[in-house]
């Protein structure tokens, strides 16, 4: 599995117009990077026959830029797959909101340089202020002269550095005028239109103000980290509620136009009410958000019913130092405004009164209840009277008054206000027409009946309002439990999830769960796993470059957005911070902002389950290299002692045996060599034969003594007449094991205790058996482990202790851990009382 490939860096050479010296200073930043050795290649560079940014071009490397054929012209543009398999660090493209010739692959030059981003190329670049979207139309109203070529606001958030090319509006009319920009009548034109002193100095300003606002939100986003965040020390920061009434257009388009002229960031709050908005209501809301949103503010979605209570406690966090709203009308009955609310407790923060113009003049509130609701509130009171008309002699008219209130209060459980406020009405004209004096008509005898139909009527009004008040804030906290726990089963079963893909299938279903509809997931980029959930999702032509948009853009797209809303499905990006890894489809969704948001959370919260995946691909693999490349130096420089040494030792005996005088002491030496080199080759082969796991273990019965005996004569070749230091402890049975692999478990032990023991110290080796298990320990009382050193690291391959007194290649414990396991037992060690170490190993005997 290969590592994800980091993200390249992208710098922009900005400015107010043409000819200010962007692409020049983007060559001298390429030629500086040239010269420290850095891979630079130019894709796209135009010099406009300019001699001085041409001479700067020279010996440069370029790309040769390739030709599509037009409506029978053959036109040149940046050969982006020339660049891709070439690979520089860094390339060098001009003018990046150039639209592409069609049938490139990518319409506009901005995505061409995103995809060389996402490929960890890095860019330099260069713009013009004009062709910001947000600035695009205020350059046309001012200069006269349409611009063609925009790009979004969110291309400012993708450079990494931003230098601004900044000249004096003189200073560039005297190079229009010397002929440095345009040639001919071209600059006489120029100098009078779009070079004129009143629009390069408003470009001018443009251009340091949208550079000054994209340093602001990053002031913006250092403060909110901070568990108290100071008010905001430079600048401004405007936030605007947002609703879905039709004036909230204007409202945010003012609201963008001031940020604009303060240099100042903002963002749009919207707060979700306890009632249910109807699809049209919605509709709009989502149009206003999504209008807020392309424009450049930072959106915020909250719930209550304290508007500006809740406004002002999103301002502070948000660190806003304004406050928008839209003049709220008086009320007569229902104590202050919102406007008089926000300007008593707003504190520091300024309060901007927009006048609205609502439909008609005036506010009028939907009708959102059905008409089955309506209908019921006409007949249950009808039906309740017929109940309780033969109840008028045994209880009273004023007992049924007090059920005609009961059933009121009880409807307004189960229905919206104007079928209460109708409810209430009708039980009281009811109560008056066929319970009180004179009977069966409308007229009230007795004052005390009078002031009781009153004050029915107005109890029945009160509590039919407040309990249906009380209903819209138990739907709405139901809708917002529904969501977070949505959420919380969402987290509880992704983050348990063992496997990613497992984990990718619980996040889909969740997304299904709560949107009530087909949902699909291509992750394209997505480390570890496969491109599609479910495996047999089919997307057409036309949803895949949907989705290749989305990804690029990282912008919602389809039903319910200003992208593409006559798609069936929302489009919706995988993306955290700078990575994008994907799309989610979601099919049959409706307009609710708050099903969207919570889309949205779960796809980020997935995005960064995949970053964290790459990360940790990433880190295994460089561990895995480390390890290899220390693993191999080990080797090296282990085997390349451990087989040299004996094979010297061997030659150098065997030269001086062929001596005719030559002392037997040679032949013992040469022996031993020989001896040395090949239980080191056997033990290569051993170690090799276990890691495969071709080992196959055999019954035998095993003598205690025979063992013993052969141990001692296989360790006296090496240590002689040490061997005599062992104190054996054997049982006295015999016991079922495979004899050649307890041999040379022991063998290995006993060495390593030897070869760790100065002379005159003490091994023991014991062996019984207990049940069905042969329970052996080798101890030594050599110098043990160095303090802080894990014993378990000892049955590593090629690791030697850090007292390690003997020679060798660090396979013999290795070994032993591999024969316990291939027995079905295992081995362990640790540090003894004494000093140097034991060695505890648990076999199961046998069966014949």
């Amino acid at each position: 599995m290969t590592a994800a490939t980091s993200t390249g860096k992208l710098k922009l050479f900005f400015g107010m117009s043409p000819g200010v010296g962007k692409t020049y200073a983007m060559l001298q930043a390429g030629r500086e990077k040239l010269k420290e050795g850095v891979d630079v290649v130019a894709g796209v560079v135009e010099t406009h026959g300019r001699p001085e940014t041409e001479a700067l071009l020279e010996g440069m490397p370029q790309i040769p830029r390739q030709t599509i054929r037009y409506r029978d012209v053959e036109l040149e543009e940046m050969d982006l797959d020339a660049i891709l398999k070439r690979k520089p660090d860094l390339v060098l493209v001009d003018e990046l909101a150039h639209s592409n010739v069609p049938g490139s692959r990518h319409d506009k030059r901005y995505l061409d340089v995103r995809e060389l981003l996402d490929q960890g190329i890095h860019v330099y670049s260069t713009l013009n202020v004009q062709h910001l979207e947000s600035r695009a139309d205020g350059v046309e109203a001012l200069t006269g002269v349409q611009v063609r070529e925009r790009v979004p606001d969110t291309l400012l958030e993708w450079a990494d550095e931003i230098e601004v090319i900044d000249l004096s509006p003189e200073g560039l009319r005297r190079r229009l005028a010397d002929g440095k920009v345009y040639q001919g009548g071209i600059a006489a034109t120029a100098a009078e239109g779009f070079f004129s002193a009143r629009n390069l100095t408003a470009l001018r300003e443009m251009a340091l103000r949208s550079t000054a606002q994209r340093v602001n939100q990053g002031l913006v986003d250092l403060l909110k980290q901070e568990r108290r965040p100071p008010p905001m020390p430079t600048g401004e920061r405007i936030l605007v509620a947002v609703g879905p009434s039709p004036f909230s257009e204007t409202l945010i388009r003012w609201t963008r136009g001031y940020a604009d002229s303060l240099n100042a960031s903002w963002v749009a709050v919207h707060i979700e009410k306890p009632e249910v908005a109807d699809a049209e209501t919605t509709a709009r809301l989502n149009a206003n958000l999504e209008l807020a949103r392309s424009l450049g503010a930072d959106i915020v979605s909250t719930s209550g019913e304290e508007v500006a209570t809740i406004l002002l406690r999103v301002a502070r966090r948000e660190l806003a130092t304004q406050i928008v709203v839209g003049r709220s009308p008086k009320r007569r009955f229902r104590g202050r405004s919102l406007t008089d609310q926000l300007i008593a407790s707003s504190g520091n923060i300024a309060v901007h009164l927009v006048p609205t113009v609502e439909e008609q003049g005036k506010r009028r509130s939907r009708m959102t209840s059905s008409r089955r609701e309506y209908l019921q509130a006409a007949l249950l009171p009808v039906l309740a009277t017929l109940v309780f008309l033969p109840l008028r002699e045994p209880v009273g008219y004023w007992t049924i008054s007090l059920l005609y209130l009961t059933l009121t209060v009880t409807a307004s459980l189960r229905l919206g206000r104007g079928p209460v406020f109708l409810f209430a009405a009708l039980s009281a004209i009811c109560w008056n027409f066929f319970f009180v004096e004179p009977r069966f008509t409308f007229w009230i005898a007795s004052a005390q009946d009078l002031l009781l139909f009153l004050l029915l009527f107005l109890i029945a009004m009160t509590m039919g309002q407040l309990t249906a008040r009380l209903r819209l804030l138990r739907l709405a906290e139901q809708r917002r439990e529904h969501r977070a726990d949505a959420l919380f089963r969402f987290l509880r079963d992704f983050t348990e999830s063992t496997e990613l893909p497992l984990a990718i299938e619980h996040a889909l279903r969740h997304t299904r769960d709560v949107s009530s509809g087909e949902t699909a997931l291509w992750l394209p980029r997505a480390p570890g796993t496969r491109t599609l959930f479910p495996e047999n999702a089919v997307f057409s032509e036309k949803e895949t470059g949907v989705m290749d948009w989305v990804m690029q853009n990282r912008t919602p797209a389809g039903h319910g957005t200003r992208t593409l809303p006559e798609m069936e499905a929302l489009y919706l990006p995988v993306d955290h911070e700078d990575r994008v890894f994907g799309v989610l489809r979601v099919r049959a969704v409706t307009s609710d902002l708050a099903l969207r948001d919570l889309l949205q959370q779960m796809t980020s919260m997935l995005a960064r389950a995949l970053e964290q995946e790459s990360l940790r691909l990433h880190l295994r693999d460089a561990e895995l290299d480390a390890s290899s490349r220390r693993l191999q130096k080990v080797l090296l420089d282990t085997v390349s002692h451990e087989l040299k040494t004996p094979l010297t030792v061997l030659l150098g005996s065997v030269e001086a045996l062929a001596q005719p005088d030559a002392p037997r002491e040679l032949a013992v030496e040469a022996g031993r060599a020989g001896r040395r080199l090949l239980r080191n080759v056997d033990m290569l082969l051993d170690l090799s034969r276990y890691e495969s796991g071709v080992v196959k273990t055999k019954s035998e019965w095993i003598d205690p003594e025979d063992l013993v005996e052969q141990l001692r004569n296989e360790l006296r070749h090496e240590f002689a007449e040490r061997v005599e230091e062992i104190q054996f402890e054997m049982p006295g049975e015999l016991f079922r094991s495979d004899e050649a692999l307890v041999f040379q478990l022991f063998n290995q032990l006993l060495r390593n205790a030897l070869g760790h023991t100065p002379k005159g110290g003490q091994v023991w080796c014991r062996l019984r058996v207990e049940e069905n298990w042969i329970l052996g320990d080798v101890s030594d009382s050599g110098p043990g482990l160095p303090p802080g050193e894990n014993v378990e690291s000892l049955f590593q391959p090629f690791r030697r202790g850090g007292n390690a007194r003997s020679k060798g290649l660090g396979l013999g414990l290795s070994i032993t851990r591999r024969i316990c396991q291939a027995l079905g037992g295992d081995i362990h060690a640790e540090t003894s009382e004494g000093g140097g170490l034991a060695f505890s190993c648990r076999l199961p005997t046998m069966e014949n």
